[in-house]
């Protein structure tokens, strides 16, 4: 049976059909997340939630594109999700903008930069959402270019030059909001990824 007989049997209620369709694709599905997120435990959960997500919006599903590319892009997006709240929950505690600041600063520097971090995360989640996602698995998750790509299915370059866009905005909005530069060494993260020891 094809995957659109399946799907037209599934959105009629078939759990039968609907199955057969999770067992056809989550070796595919699990062996995408995987490669994407190098842990196995985990990508086996989101690969569940994948599934719960074509079950969810199957009735949406009108079948311009493959099943197939539907399904790829529902996985996709739950790893970009997964990516940004562990980003933000990092973040939280203390954004890892390891290129901007020393790791010796006397503790009343710590205190300001943590709050600097802080603001510049925000700032960073006002981006344009190209920027946002590279600068956090950049900054926040501290993956390198070439993991940046493989996450996001694009070329090297164009991470590359997402991270000095993404940057270069990111300290222009910090100055419209605090009419200042930032502090120090900061500026030096506006270097080309290319010159650093990722």
């Amino acid at each position: 049976m094809t995957d659109e007989e399946l799907v037209e049997r599934a959105k009629k209620g078939d759990n039968r059909a609907f199955r057969q369709l999770v067992e056809r694709y989550e070796a595919f599905v699990f062996t995408k997340i995987v490669h994407m997120v190098k842990q196995r435990e985990l990508a086996e959960d989101l690969a569940q939630e994948t599934f719960l997500q074509v079950y969810r919006s199957l009735p949406s599903f009108d079948g311009r594109a493959r099943f197939s590319t539907w399904l790829y892009r529902i996985a996709h997006h739950k790893v970009i999700d997964w990516t940004r709240s562990r980003a933000k929950k990092e973040t939280s505690k203390e954004l890892a903008l390891r290129d901007v600041y020393p790791s010796d600063d006397s503790l009343e520097e710590q205190v300001v930069n943590r709050d600097t971090s802080n603001r510049l995360f925000l700032l960073i989640h006002e981006l344009p959402q190209h920027y946002r996602d590279v600068l956090l698995m950049y900054f926040g998750q501290e993956l390198s270019v070439k993991e940046i790509a493989a996450q996001l299915n694009v070329p090297h370059k164009t991470v590359q030059t997402r991270i000095v866009r993404g940057k270069k905005r990111l300290f222009q909005r910090w100055q419209e909001v605090n009419g200042r530069d930032l502090p120090g060494s900061s500026r030096t993260v506006v270097a080309s990824p290319q010159s650093s020891k990722r």
